[in-house]
C-alpha cells in the first residue's frame, strides 16, 4: 500500500461560493463566486441565511496515482478556526469534480455545477452539529476519489478538486467555519489516499566505459539521481587509474566521454558495483527504463562480454548480457517490464553491477 497526504497549498485552490440553487438532497452553487471569496481567511459551508447556502471547493495537486488504480481509502479533512455547538442541523455532501485534471479556482462560475461537474459519488450525510477548533474533522471519500482515478483521461500527476456543497437538511442560519490556505495554510484542507498496486521507478544507468549520464532519472519530474558511492569496485579503475570513489568519474549529469571506468586489459569475471544516492518512487508502472553507454577503449583484438545487472539491494531486478563488445561507444536503452519495476522495494539501495569477461 502506498499513501499520499495531500494538503491545499495556494491561494486560489480553496474557495467559498454562495447563492445556491437547491436540488438532489443538496444545495449548490449558482450566480458568481467573487474575488474576495478565494482569499477570504475562512471556508463556511452551510446555510448562512434563505436561499443563501454556501459550497466550498478544495483543490489538490500531484495526484501521482496511475489511471485505474484500486483506491483502499480517501479521507478528507478540514480544521475548525473556532469552536462551535449548532442549535439545528449542519450537514454536507461531499463530492468530486468530475474531471480529468481540475483547473484552479477564479471568480465567476466556478463551483456551479455547469462549470464543475459533480461526481455520481458522494459522501455520507457530513453532520458538523459540534466542533472544535482545531481538531480536524474528516469525511470519507473512498468513492469519490476512485471514482476520479476511473476516468479515461486521468494521468498520474493530475490535480482533483474535492467539493462541499449544504445538505438540503441543514438548518437556515447554521454554518461553522474552516480554515482556509488564506487564513492558516498549516490548517487548510486535508486529502489523505490510500492505494495499492506496484511500486515502480524510472531508471537511466548510463556508464560502463566510455559514458554518458550514469545514474537514475525520474522522467515524471525530471530530477536526475546520480551515484553517490562505491559498492565494490574488484580490478575496474577510472580513466586516470585511481582505485576509490570510482562513481565520481561517472555522476554528471550530461554526457563527458572524458572520464569513465574500466576494467583490467584481461578481465575475467571481473565486477564493479556503484550505488546511486536516494531515488523517489513514481508510482507508476510503465515507462522505465535503464539506458546505458558501453564499448573497449582498447582495440588490440581481444574480445569481451559483459553482463550489466540493475538490483535494489542485493535483489537483481534486471540484467542484460553483451557479447562480443565493440571497440568504441555503443548506447541501449532497456525497457523495464511492470513486473521488473514494481519488484523495486528499496529505493534507498539502487545499484548498477558491471561484469567483464574476456576471451
Amino acid at each position: 500500500m502506498t499513501t499520499l497526504n495531500l494538503q491545499v497549498a495556494a491561494s486560489t485552490d480553496d474557495a467559498n461560493h454562495n447563492s445556491i440553487t437547491t436540488g438532489s438532497g443538496r444545495s449548490v452553487a449558482s450566480g458568481s463566486m467573487l474575488a474576495a471569496d478565494l482569499t477570504s481567511v475562512i471556508l463556511s459551508p452551510g446555510s448562512h441565511g434563505a436561499n443563501n447556502e454556501y459550497s466550498v471547493g478544495a483543490r489538490f495537486l500531484n495526484i501521482t496515482i496511475p489511471q485505474g488504480t484500486t483506491i483502499t481509502s480517501a479521507t478528507f479533512g478540514m480544521t475548525p478556526q473556532a469552536s462551535y455547538s449548532s442549535p439545528g442541523t449542519i450537514s454536507y455532501l461531499v463530492s468530486g469534480q468530475a474531471a480529468d485534471n481540475a483547473a484552479t479556482f477564479s471568480s465567476g462560475a466556478n463551483l456551479q455545477t455547469s462549470n464543475r461537474a459533480r461526481t455520481t459519488a458522494v459522501s455520507s450525510p457530513w453532520d458538523q452539529k459540534t466542533t472544535t477548533v482545531d481538531v480536524q474533522n474528516t469525511i470519507d471519500v473512498t468513492s469519490v476519489v476512485q471514482e476520479i482515478i476511473n476516468r479515461a483521461g486521468w494521468v498520474s500527476g493530475n490535480a482533483l478538486v474535492i467539493i462541499v456543497d449544504t445538505n438540503t437538511t441543514t438548518t437556515s442560519g447554521e454554518w461553522q467555519d474552516y480554515n482556509s490556505f488564506d487564513g492558516a495554510p498549516a490548517k487548510a484542507p486535508t486529502l489523505t489516499i490510500v492505494y495499492s498496486g506496484g511500486t515502480p521507478q524510472t531508471v537511466t544507468a548510463v556508464g560502463i566505459p566510455p559514458r554518458n549520464t550514469f545514474g537514475i532519472q525520474n522522467t515524471w519530474n525530471g530530477v536526475g539521481v546520480l551515484p553517490a558511492s562505491d559498492i565494490s569496485v574488484g580490478n575496474w579503475k577510472t580513466e586516470a587509474g585511481a582505485t576509490s570513489n570510482l562513481f565520481q568519474s561517472l555522476d554528471e549529469t550530461n554526457a563527458n566521454d572524458a572520464d569513465y571506468i574500466i576494467s583490467e586489459l584481461a578481465p575475467n569475471q571481473s565486477a564493479v558495483e556503484i550505488k546511486f544516492a536516494s531515488a523517489t518512487d513514481p508510482a507508476v508502472s510503465d515507462r522505465h527504463y535503464v539506458t546505458y553507454r558501453y564499448g573497449k577503449t582498447v582495440n588490440n583484438g581481444r574480445r569481451v562480454n559483459q553482463v550489466i545487472y540493475f538490483k535494489s539491494g542485493a535483489t537483481v531486478i534486471a540484467q542484460w548480457t553483451h557479447t562480443d563488445v565493440p571497440y568504441g561507444i555503443t548506447e541501449v536503452t532497456q525497457l523495464l517490464t511492470s513486473t521488473q519495476t514494481d519488484a523495486i522495494t528499496d529505493y534507498t539501495d539502487l545499484r548498477l553491477r558491471i561484469v567483464a569477461t574476456s576471451f
